[in-house]
């Protein structure tokens, strides 16, 4: 039986799976240009996070690479 895939990360899930991936310090320098509410959504949304293979943290990090680069 294959495993199943996880459901796609969307909204807060997904700054949260990009925190995770960049590290504590990066994580921390962008962490102060939000708002507390939006931090405290973040680090919740971090505290909830499912496990991520190499695969998915590249896939984030890919994501957020191509937002980046298109404007």
């Amino acid at each position: 039986m294959r495993p199943v895939a996880p459901p796609p990360l969307r909204g807060v899930q997904k700054a949260a799976a990009l925190l995770a991936t960049l590290g504590e310090n990066t994580s921390a320098e962008i962490l102060k240009h939000l708002s507390e509410d939006e931090v405290q959504r973040v680090s919740q949304a971090v505290a909830q996070l499912p496990r991520m293979s190499s695969d998915e943290a590249s896939a984030v990090l890919e994501e957020f690479e191509q937002l980046v680069t298109a404007q």
